[in-house]
C-alpha cells in the first residue's frame, strides 16, 4: 500500500485534532511527572515489587491512563473507538504476531547495539548477565507493567496522535512528527536514550501505518519491557 493510498483512507483530520492529541500526550507527561514526584516522596521505588505499596500505585496509575488518559483523552474527547485507533486484527492475528515478535527482537537487538557502541564487549556480556539474573519477581513486574505502559503509549503516539498527524500531513511525516514527539516525551535530553527512544518511535509507528494495527508494537514494547527491564 502507497503512501498516498494509506493518507487517502483516513478521514481529513483539522488543527485542532492534532493539538488535541498533543494536549493527551501533555497530560500524559504530567502523570508521568506526577508520579515519579510521589515515587520520589514515598520511596516506592526500594520497596518489594510485589508489596502493598508498589502494586496499590500501578492500579491507580492504570486507572489514571487508561481510563482518563486513553478512555476520555483518545475515545471520548478524540471521538475514536478503540477499534478505529488501531485496535484491530482485521483477520491477521497470526501474522500481526509474528511481526511483533520479530519487532521484539529488532528492538532488543538495537538496544544490544547501544551497548556494544558505549561499551564494547563488556557492555554487551554485562547486559546479558543483568537480563539473565534478572529474579522471576521481577519479571512478572516488568511484563505487567510493560503491557499496561505499551498500550498507553502506543494507543496515544501510534494510534492518537499518528493518526490524526497522517490525515493531515501524510504517513511519512506523520512517522517523523510522532517519534520525535515520543522521543521527547520521555523527558531525557540525554543524546543515547533520545536517539533510542526516536529509533523505537520509528519502528512502531512504521508497523502501526504498514499493518493498520497497534497490536505488532504492543507485542514488541511489552517484550522490550519484559526482557531487557529497567537495564
Amino acid at each position: 500500500m502507497t503512501a498516498a493510498t494509506l493518507a487517502a483512507t483516513e478521514p481529513r483530520s483539522s488543527n485542532r485534532d492534532i493539538a488535541r492529541a498533543l494536549a493527551v500526550v501533555g497530560a500524559l507527561m504530567l502523570w508521568n511527572q506526577l508520579s515519579d514526584l510521589r515515587a520520589e516522596h514515598f520511596h516506592t521505588d526500594a520497596q518489594p515489587v510485589l508489596s502493598l505499596g508498589r502494586l496499590s500505585g500501578i492500579a491507580f496509575g492504570a486507572l489514571v491512563t487508561i481510563g482518563g488518559v486513553v478512555g476520555l483523552g483518545c475515545v471520548a474527547w478524540g471521538r475514536r473507538s478503540l477499534r478505529e485507533l488501531g485496535w484491530t486484527t482485521r483477520g491477521r492475528t497470526i501474522p500481526l504476531f509474528g511481526l511483533g515478535v520479530a519487532l521484539t527482537a529488532l528492538v532488543v537487538g538495537l538496544v544490544f547495539a547501544a551497548y556494544a557502541g558505549l561499551a564494547g564487549l563488556d557492555g554487551v556480556r554485562g547486559l546479558a548477565d543483568a537480563i539473565a539474573s534478572l529474579p522471576l519477581d521481577r519479571r512478572v513486574f516488568f511484563l505487567v507493567m510493560g503491557a499496561k505502559v505499551a498500550f498507553v503509549e502506543e494507543t496515544v503516539f501510534r494510534g492518537d496522535l499518528l493518526k490524526s498527524l497522517s490525515a493531515r500531513t501524510g504517513p511519512v511525516v506523520a512517522i517523523v512528527a510522532s517519534s520525535v514527539a515520543f522521543a521527547l516525551y520521555h523527558r531525557s535530553l540525554d543524546p543515547v536514550p533520545l536517539g533510542m527512544k526516536l529509533l523505537f518511535g520509528l519502528v512502531f509507528a512504521t508497523a502501526a501505518v504498514r499493518t493498520r494495527s497497534l497490536w505488532p508494537s504492543l507485542i514488541a514494547h511489552t517484550g522490550m519491557w519484559a526482557i531487557v527491564a529497567d537495564n
